[in-house]
């Protein structure tokens, strides 16, 4: 029988490629993969070792025209990790453990820190660049609408 991600898994997977897509742009860089790699995995690639990760998805679609790994590919990569004999799930297990997520694939919210509602905060630069370029992402005709705000916030969890 064919293993597939669960859709809590594709969602908290969601979570960690749009955590690593720094740029926002709906893509991985070849830096961004190697961070997410250092940090998951403690485990720096090559340049060598990127192209073969990029030759894998680019099988499976998951390659924009900009030969960057899409979100698509990056599901499609975990995907294999449940699929292949030589790979292993527990690979998206270490991923997701050091992105916050318990073994019921919720993030853990201790370590999030939320502030008191009943202060008032100021945006730092970083902040307001990140909102302005997450607005100008998903804006379609300078506007959001409810589906793109969905879009937005579909790697949220509860």
């Amino acid at each position: 029988h064919l293993k597939t991600l669960t859709t809590e898994c594709e969602t908290a997977l969601r979570w960690i490629f749009r955590k690593y897509d720094r740029n926002m742009k709906g893509y991985i860089t070849d830096e961004e993969l190697k961070k997410y790699q250092i940090d998951c995995f403690d485990l720096a690639l090559t340049q060598k070792d990127i192209d073969l990760v990029k030759k894998i998805v680019s099988e499976e679609g998951g390659l924009n025209e900009s030969n960057f790994i899409t979100i698509d590919g990056f599901l499609k990569l975990n995907q294999q990790f449940l699929t292949k004999k030589e790979k292993s799930p527990e690979n998206i297990w270490e991923a997701l453990r050091f992105s916050g997520f318990d073994s019921n694939l919720r993030l853990i919210h201790s370590n999030i820190t939320i502030p008191d509602i009943k202060n008032n905060y100021e945006l730092s630069q970083e902040a307001e660049l990140f909102i302005t370029q997450l607005f100008e992402i998903f804006a379609i005709n300078s506007s959001l609408n409810v589906n793109i705000i969905n879009q937005i916030f579909s790697v949220v969890l509860d």
